[in-house]
């Protein structure tokens, strides 16, 4: 699920930074597409720790929400040179998985992505085969009899890459959160490129007490305002309204994204 901001500077490079969960960086396969970064590490963990990492390092482990970025997922794994053997799944018919960002770990059979192990995401699929069904037509693309809850015990959403008797090549399988796989990180936002727009969209002053955003924009065009978290999750979203309460945010580092007639501004709030 994307969100792609653009920012440059010393804010990309205090991402760069947080890697300590990967012990080697060479296990790292990086690859872009849609202007979206992502990273297969080739180490294993369990579901939650792949998450946490992900987290660690200014990303979230993959949500895929559509055809097109899972064809883009498969041709990232297709490059990686992975080494199948060292990413196997007992209970997923002894094949071999990737970890991608879905969960049923809050309730049964309610599938959210949730990346980053936040504990709440959007909800993309509901129940167990054969009467599970996508939410509100979410993209979705499962192996034969698949999710099963296998021994009521599997609640992590995993990429297969190796066939078996029912699992197919990228077709998702749910497994044990603690089997141990190599994963998929998606970035929300590129940290290389700086937006370059024709004219100033908006400014802005805060309150006394950082609880208030007044915008100063320079014509009566309408627009709408986003508010980002630095995991690239929408906080906030107004339309056409210059005074912003902000009391709800905690505090720290967000992105203010406007747009109006088909041009975007980003700008860096701290609170």
């Amino acid at each position: 699920m994307k969100t792609t901001l653009f920012l440059s500077g010393m804010f990309a490079g205090s991402i760069q930074l947080l890697a300590q969960c990967v012990s080697n960086t060479s296990n790292i396969y990086t690859f872009n597409s849609g202007g979206i970064k992502y990273e297969i590490v080739k180490e294993t963990l369990s579901w939650k720790d792949a998450a946490s990492c992900a987290k660690s390092r200014g990303g979230k482990l993959v949500e895929i929400d559509s055809k097109a970025e899972q064809d883009a997922i498969q041709t990232g794994i297709s490059a990686a040179n992975i080494i199948s053997s060292n990413t196997k799944a007992a209970d997923g018919d002894n094949q071999s998985f990737l970890w991608i960002g879905g969960n049923d770990m809050n309730k049964e059979g309610t599938w959210i992505w949730d990346g980053a192990q936040s504990g709440s995401g959007t909800n993309f699929w509901q129940g167990a085969w054969p009467t599970g069904t996508a939410v509100n037509n979410s993209f979705s693309t499962w192996s034969t009899f698949e999710p099963d809850n296998k021994d009521q015990a599997q609640d992590a959403l995993a990429f297969p890459i190796t066939k078996g008797m029912f699992i197919e090549i990228g077709k998702w399988c749910d497994l044990k959160e603690s089997n141990t796989l190599y994963y998929i990180i998606e970035y929300p936002f590129t940290t290389n490129i700086t937006e370059t727009i024709s004219e100033q969209l908006f400014s802005f002053s805060e309150s006394s007490n950082q609880e208030i955003i007044t915008l100063n924009v320079p014509n009566n065009l309408p627009f709408n305002l986003s508010v980002y978290d630095v995991s690239g999750h929408e906080v906030l979203k107004i339309d056409n309204e210059k005074s912003i309460s902000l009391t709800a945010l905690q505090p720290g580092m967000y992105v203010l994204v406007m747009e109006q007639s088909g041009k975007k501004q980003y700008s860096k709030w701290i609170k």
